[in-house]
């Protein structure tokens, strides 16, 4: 009995190394590449809040949360396709001004059965501020590209 409990603990113990191995170590909060990081998480888990408050408070007036949440139509649940997977990789960051630019090379690999597997690149630039302790876009960031508006009621026309 014993030794049947010291057998799953150990293979308790490997089974959680295993699954914490698989999941992307973040980089540093309070840092313009880890608001950048943090915010590409939570639109890939399709945390479309969380995602939001990452924006300023300037674009947040310009887009309420429900248009932002539109901008990202396309997405599973505000995340990626379900057979898709996806990589970001840090390629440079540099001070411009008073803000920051986050430059990363996204890669999506996608499985399409029976045809395989597709892979393909692109770079995306994000452009961050500090305001308030924290660092927030003040550019609108993909895989947003604008703020869907909402339809403006049409006003009788004046007399002619």
């Amino acid at each position: 009995m014993a030794l049947a409990i010291v057998v799953l603990a150990g293979v308790s113990i490997i089974i959680a190394l295993l699954e914490r191995r698989g999941e992307p170590s973040l980089l540093p909060e309070g840092t313009p590449a880890g608001t950048v990081h943090r915010y590409l998480l939570a639109i890939e888990k399709g945390e479309t809040e969380a995602a939001y408050s990452y924006l300023d408070r300037d674009i947040q007036d310009e887009c309420e949360s429900q248009h932002f949440r539109d901008s990202l139509r396309g997405f599973r649940g505000g995340g990626f396709h379900e057979n898709e997977d996806l990589r970001v990789t840090l390629v440079d960051t540099r001070e411009v001004e008073d803000r920051v630019e986050v430059q990363v090379r996204i890669t999506r690999f996608q499985v399409t059965p029976p045809f395989g597997a597709n892979e393909y690149s692109h770079r995306e630039r994000f452009v961050l501020k500090q305001t308030g302790g924290a660092w927030a876009f003040v550019e609108p960031p993909w895989p947003m590209r604008f703020c869907p508006q909402t339809e403006k009621p049409s006003q009788p026309e004046g007399p002619r």
